[in-house]
């Protein structure tokens, strides 16, 4: 009984020694988190990399991905077999992968002013 009585005392004791915060704190941003023009620079990034897919993968990504379509709804729609379907998918988010890696070309550059 001593020795539960004892981890009772110990447990309201850590209890008081632990520091509160007040509801009125405002914790600061998630460092992980990517600000709001960050986050409109990547769906502009994805967006164009949409553009440059061939319509047959941008059409499978939009019903699967952004439709959220099972792969078998999709063939359906689109009008060819669930292996196609799936094939245009894993094709066009590997190419989508690759675009969203390259380097920005389109980055606007300094022009040279006359002096």
């Amino acid at each position: 009984m001593t020795i539960a009585m004892n981890l009772v005392r110990d447990q309201w004791r850590s209890r008081r020694r632990k520091p509160t915060t007040s509801l009125e704190f405002d914790p600061p941003a998630d460092p992980g988190k990517p600000s709001m023009p960050e986050r409109l620079a990547e769906v502009r990034a994805l967006h164009h990399a949409l553009g440059e897919l061939p319509q047959a993968q941008r059409e499978v990504v939009e019903l699967h991905w952004f439709q959220e379509r099972p792969f078998s709804e999709v063939a359906q729609i689109v009008g060819t077999t669930e292996g196609a379907v799936r094939v245009r998918a894993h094709r066009a988010y590997a190419q989508l992968k690759k675009l969203l890696q390259e380097p920005k070309l389109h980055a606007p550059s300094k022009v040279p002013t006359k002096s």
